[in-house]
């Protein structure tokens, strides 16, 4: 793929204004699979994201536990996963119809157990604390269109790998937002819920969570040159941050029929302002997953082949593709901060992608088929509480050497005098004897000189 000198320079002036801390930063990313293991990789830095490897697993291999929807929590204040109040947690939905909330650190499960829905889960989100409220909210959307709010108190001003989560407890309950639900999101900002599905009725509609009002209904597209009109199919939904000026105004949609669509919760018309097709005609087919970047200004498509394409929002035309997917890819994460995007695939790899020139610069191997992964994104003061532990665990280890080498000296001086004073005593006891010896050989002389002094006066 090649870029003109405008669009290098632009790129190289992007690189320059991240972060170095980001950018420094240890990478990490919590991926999960069809027999409800969850895997941990990491990677050095955003730089050497090639030794990106599986470094631990969590939980029992038992696939009616297998997790179907992974998110990572978001800041109930500021919207975004980097902030300290959500940062580590994750809100997992599995098939046996149950919800966990889990610490990304330890895997422990948050707030009392495993919360029940009463459905397949197809969206699970947990928001922090925040100064307006000392709760945490998690919420939740069922196949069957049932969406549930619950709430679990906690200290709003400890930090999130100290803080204690009470039991969660259902807030809002008996209220369905649609008949049947395949996919639905939560904006960052927690105040609007978007869910659509298959068939007539199931089209994308957004509400407010507060009030359980209607938002937003779209209408089906018009028809084509055969006069068809395409039932709803719902197939991946989005909110795409960083667009239209505000959280929850405009969503990226991908469908069962291989499109792409942007709607505009502004719009008058109700209908998509953008609608393309994702992928070659001939081997088009559903999309997974879609998401797009904090600009606004690129969209990924994901679907049930492998293939993923950066789209152009502002020219509605592809920009390049991800390639390297051998399967169907089940999710995309775009990094809160930087420009990066995963993918996890049915192929047993976790890749990682740089949003500018569409090249993977990681990938780790899972061993399982994937169904889903996030970013576990450290916020600032839970990095800097960890690196300060491991700094006091680093200079407690290195006292402790210390320690032990001063003793080891100290032995081995009083070890070197103990010889010194064998030695001396030895040689001593060695003279002692040769002058006995000295003495017994004189004394023999005499005897023997005696003994011929008489022999010669006989």
């Amino acid at each position: 793929m090649s870029f003109s000198l405008a669009e290098r320079a632009r790129l190289a002036k992007k690189r320059d204004d991240t972060p170095v801390g980001a950018m420094e930063r240890k990478m990490r990313l919590l991926a999960v699979d069809e027999i409800g293991v969850h895997r941990v990789l990491e990677a050095p830095s955003a730089r050497h994201l090639e030794d990106l490897a599986v470094v631990s697993t969590w939980g029992e291999s038992k696939r009616a536990r297998r997790v179907v929807t992974l998110t990572a929590g978001v800041d109930a204040t500021g919207g975004a996963a980097v902030d300290a109040n959500a940062a580590g947690w994750f809100a997992m939905g599995r098939a046996d119809d149950t919800v966990d909330v889990c610490d990304g650190v330890t895997g422990g499960v948050l707030g009392g157990g495993s919360v029940a829905v009463g459905a397949l889960p197809v969206c699970a989100t947990v928001f922090g604390p925040s100064s307006a409220s000392a709760s945490a909210r998690l919420i939740t959307v069922t196949e069957n269109g049932d969406a549930r709010v619950h709430a679990a108190a906690c200290d709003v001003h400890a930090p999130a790998d100290a803080r204690i989560v009470g039991e969660w407890e259902e807030v809002v309950s008996n209220w369905k937002p649609c008949q049947s639900a395949i996919r639905a999101c939560v904006s960052e900002d927690g105040a609007t819920l978007a869910t659509g599905g298959k068939g007539q009725g199931n089209n994308l509609k957004t509400h407010d969570i507060e009030t359980q009002k209607v938002l937003f209904k779209a209408k089906a597209q018009p028809p084509n040159w055969l006069g068809y009109v395409a039932p709803p199919w719902v197939s991946a939904v989005r909110f795409l941050p960083g667009r239209g000026g505000g959280d929850g105004e405009t969503i990226l949609v991908g469908t069962g029929d291989h499109a792409l669509r942007l709607y505009d919760l502004r719009q008058d018309s109700k209908r998509a302002v953008m609608d393309v097709q994702c992928g070659e005609r001939e081997n088009a087919t559903t999309v997974m997953a879609v998401c797009g970047t904090r600009d606004g200004n690129t969209a990924f498509a994901a679907d049930a082949r492998g293939a993923v394409v950066a789209m152009d929002l502002r020219t509605q035309r592809s920009r390049g593709k991800l390639r390297g997917n051998s399967g169907s890819v089940r999710e995309l994460a775009l990094h809160p901060t930087l420009p990066l995007v995963a993918t996890a695939s049915l192929d047993r790899w976790i890749r990682v992608y740089d949003v500018d020139t569409c090249k993977c610069v990681g990938a780790g191997y899972t061993k399982q088929a994937l169904c889903s992964v996030a970013w576990d994104v450290r916020g600032p003061a839970v990095a800097a509480a960890a690196a300060a532990a491991a700094e006091r665990k680093k200079a407690k280890k290195k006292a402790a050497r210390e320690g032990d080498d001063a003793g080891a000296e100290v032995a081995a001086g009083d070890g070197g005098g103990s010889d010194v004073a064998v030695k001396k005593k030895k040689k001593k006891k060695k003279r002692l004897c040769s002058d006995d010896d000295d003495v017994g050989v004189v004394k023999k002389k005499k005897k023997k000189k005696r003994a011929k002094e008489a022999t010669e006066d006989d």
